[in-house]
């Protein structure tokens, strides 16, 4: 969840596990300005780089069975206005048999737009600071907590991030998925209950849905295939579809698609027949 500046609640789920001291703590959160210095009227973005030893995961603000994303407050300065948070793509997570988590291990690294004002002054510094908590679990979960907080200069030195910085991003932006867009080697179509999509040369799929909208049947069961066609079963009910894609195209190749059910534009494509035998993906 992200509140304050302005921005729209994304998650909040109760809190689970026993607060984390703070020089205790399994995943270590960092902000880091993509750039040092922003003009008036530019967007500048942070990174809200997380840190996890080894063992430990925390997770997406999609499905998941057993935990909760980031909860996070958001404070800026007068002369500027955060944005909302832009997610990278998880992994599915089934560690105990019978669960399904989407989650992150190792790092985490979700961006944060932070828009200077058009009247701000040059000479003046922008603040954001941001009050978390986030579950973090290995054999057990723990909820943790730190603030954070940068500065930075409205200045016309906007100069070049550093080479580690710029590696930062690089890494971050390479896990967010862009839209589904024509062109794309990936169809998708929705007949009964059963979203359907297919990947051009694709050894494996994977779909990771988002917590808001339709509600799946069987998660565990659909969200992951062998070649190039997956399908997902939905209960009966409104709402969108909507998650992430990940297509393979070998062992270690794969690409990110953000699928959305309507289509925004209002877009329908043809239906294919449901299965009939109540297997997804076989």
């Amino acid at each position: 969840m992200v509140r304050g500046c302005g921005v729209a609640a994304v998650c909040l789920v109760g809190a689970l596990g026993a607060m984390a001291r703070a020089g205790d703590l399994h995943a270590r959160p960092t902000l880091v300005p993509e750039r040092m210095a922003a003009l008036p009227g530019e967007t500048v973005w942070v990174a809200v780089d997380f840190e996890l030893d080894e063992g430990w995961h925390t997770y997406w603000p999609g499905v998941n069975d057993t935990g909760f994303a980031l909860d996070t407050v958001v404070g800026c300065s007068a002369n500027a206005a955060a944005g909302e948070m832009v997610w990278p793509a998880p992994h599915r997570y089934t560690a105990v048999e019978g669960i399904l988590d989407h989650v992150f291990e190792e790092r985490m690294t979700v961006l944060l737009p932070v828009t200077v004002a058009a009247d701000a002054v040059l000479g003046e510094s922008v603040t954001v600071s941001l009050d978390m908590r986030w579950l973090v679990c290995k054999t057990a979960c723990v909820l943790e907590d730190a603030e954070r907080s940068v500065t930075i200069p409205v200045s016309d030195a906007v100069g070049k991030p550093s080479r580690e910085t710029a590696e930062l991003f690089e890494r971050a932006r390479a896990r967010v998925a862009p839209a589904l867009a024509d062109g794309d080697p990936v169809s998708l179509s929705f007949a009964g209950s059963w979203l359907e999509l297919r990947g051009e040369g694709a050894v494996r799929m994977a779909f990771y849905p988002l917590a808001e909208g339709r509600e799946t049947r069987d998660l565990l069961r659909d969200g992951e295939a062998e070649g190039d066609r997956l399908r997902v079963e939905y209960r009966e009910g409104e709402g969108p579809v909507r998650g992430v894609l990940e297509v393979w195209s070998g062992p270690k190749e794969s690409k990110l698609y953000a699928v959305e059910w309507p289509k925004p534009d209002g877009e329908v494509e043809s239906e294919t027949p449901a299965p009939t035998d109540g297997r997804a993906n076989e």
